[in-house]
């Protein structure tokens, strides 16, 4: 699943790195909750309305610049009291790294050779933090880092919830630029007249199948575009039975998700029917131990000639070497890639050559309310976490996600 992508963050202030004055606290208050703002996914007005807020809540909140991991070292070091972070990225034991969050799709830092020194001093640094607030829906990228496997006292939640209007678009633009043929609109612009008129004849969508590989707040929204376009929609998802744990919720969306199921929703079981079944298909998964390849080469070979696949959520998913070729032979219709098994997807990916993928660069889940959004998400979970209440968006370690 596509991640929130970068606003104008904290560097918005010019000319200062920390919020003037917030690392006071009020006569009386010496005792409150310390926490830190190191996300540039906010921008300096909306890190100032958190802490304004914070203030009423009964916490005090230093907004610092930390792009990367020494960044985020040394603001740690100067606030040793700090309990809990907002933050693009977890603090890790890889000091000088310099890999900030909107490039750390794939990373993954395990090293079991890691010097004890490193590692004490690592665990130390985080000895006090009891809450991590991610700006990123996904969380696999942090799977190797220390806080990750060696601090489980530390909760860690994230923005899920928060870019899945944007993704849900997403998939809902490809499904209608490929339904109305818009991908030959710069065959147009090089003929300038009406000769290939009959190329723009469009399908009609009613009664054809979305597909989708998990059914989270991203694929249930698409579900409801898909439904109004009057497409049959069939998902999978791990835990059909369970209730699902509680996520964080926007008012203005709430009529949207209190509308009637729009998908008929499988077990894993059911992925080679689906594939079967479906015209479209869009994987909005989780990256896990268990999704990892989860559509290989015979998967790929059950979908329809014309079916076109849409991955929102992480590279590894698919096999892309057996997606590639599938794509080269004009086994299936097309895909659109906003994530690859490598990221930034590299120059001489064979993906760039072929007519019949619609690529973009991790973008699916960006739009112009990150800010905001991330904000008012801390500070839901902020209020909770004073009052001993449970974390919203919180991360199982186990599930991966």
């Amino acid at each position: 699943m596509a991640d929130a992508g970068a606003s104008p963050g904290l560097a918005a202030n010019p000319g200062s790195s920390a919020n003037p004055g917030s690392s006071a606290s009020p006569a009386g208050s010496a005792r409150r909750p310390r926490g830190l703002i190191v996300s540039s996914s906010v921008t300096w007005a909306d890190a100032q309305r958190i802490v304004e807020a914070g203030r009423t809540l009964g916490a005090e909140i230093e907004i610092r610049q930390a792009d990367d991991y020494e960044a985020l070292d040394d603001a740690l070091d100067a606030a040793p009291e700090v309990e809990f972070l907002l933050a693009d990225f977890l603090p890790d034991a890889s000091s000088g790294a310099g890999t900030g969050a909107n490039t750390a799709f794939s990373r993954v830092t395990v090293d079991d050779a890691m010097p004890a020194a490193i590692r004490d001093a690592a665990l130390a640094r985080v000895a006090r933090l009891r809450w991590i607030q991610l700006a990123a829906a996904g969380v696999n990228q942090e799977a190797g880092s220390i806080v990750w496997r060696e601090a489980p006292q530390i909760a860690i939640t994230t923005a899920s919830g928060l870019p899945s209007v944007a993704m849900a678009q997403y998939i809902a633009t490809v499904i209608l630029t490929h339904s109305n043929r818009f991908d030959r609109l710069s065959r147009y612009r090089d003929v300038r007249n009406w000769s290939i008129r009959g190329e723009f004849q469009a399908e009609i969508l009613i009664g054809q199948t979305l597909g989708l590989l998990g059914y989270g707040g991203v694929g249930r929204r698409a579900a409801i575009i898909a439904r109004a376009l009057g497409m049959r929609v069939i998902a999978i998802r791990r835990s059909i039975d369970s209730p699902p744990p509680e996520r964080y919720r926007r008012p203005a969306f709430d009529p949207i998700d209190d509308d009637l199921e729009p998908a008929e929703v499988w077990g894993m079981e059911s992925l080679d029917r689906l594939l079967d079944e479906s015209d479209f298909i869009a994987c909005t998964l989780p990256l896990t131990p268990e999704t990892r390849g989860l559509i290989g080469r015979h998967q790929i070979e059950r979908m329809k000639p014309d079916a076109i696949f849409i991955n929102v959520s992480r590279g590894p998913v698919i096999d892309e070497s057996a997606l590639i070729d599938a794509l080269r032979k004009n086994r299936i219709g097309g895909a659109a890639l906003d994530v690859f098994e490598t990221e930034p997807l590299p120059a001489d990916s064979p993906l760039w050559d072929l007519h019949n993928v619609l690529l973009t660069p991790h973008s699916s889940g960006t739009h112009d309310h990150v800010s905001d959004f991330t904000a008012d998400l801390f500070l839901a979970n902020l209020e909770r976490y004073l009052a001993g209440r449970p974390l919203l968006n919180l991360v199982d370690r186990e599930r991966g996600y």
